[in-house]
């Protein structure tokens, strides 16, 4: 508080108006809209990463940024959305590796089936 630069005065009554007042309230008032700028600059940074990672997420996070009474409502349709596809994937994922399981196991016996008819094949000619 005590490191701050006091500020230069500036009057409000066109009475008491100076050059250098005059000057010193176009300074406070250019310092105002920087101030207001470098905020809204800040905010759209904000929304920007938000929006973001929205595109990461498979559940969007501005339904909390925004808030309002359905702001949980929706996140929670969406985490249950996203939950439900990850599940159905997985089990999709299971039911092929099965099928290949089965796949293999068949070529396996296929295998074993020739092996063991060749083998039967060399006894019949030794006879």
């Amino acid at each position: 508080m005590f490191t701050c630069f006091a500020a230069r005065k500036a009057s409000n009554s066109h009475a008491e108006e100076t050059d250098r007042s005059v000057r010193n309230l176009g300074h406070h008032v250019w310092r105002q809209a920087a101030q207001v700028e470098a905020v809204t600059r800040y905010e759209d940074d904000v929304k920007e990463v938000a929006d973001w990672i929205d595109e990461q997420l498979p559940y969007e996070v501005t339904a909390r940024l925004i808030g309002g009474k359905r702001a949980k409502e929706v996140t929670n349709a969406q985490k249950e959305k996203a939950l439900a596809e990850k599940a159905l994937a997985k089990s999709a994922l299971k039911q092929r590796q099965k099928s290949a399981q089965a796949e293999k196991k068949q070529a396996e016996m296929a295998y074993e089936e020739y092996a063991k008819s060749r083998i039967d094949l060399n006894k019949f000619r030794d006879l």
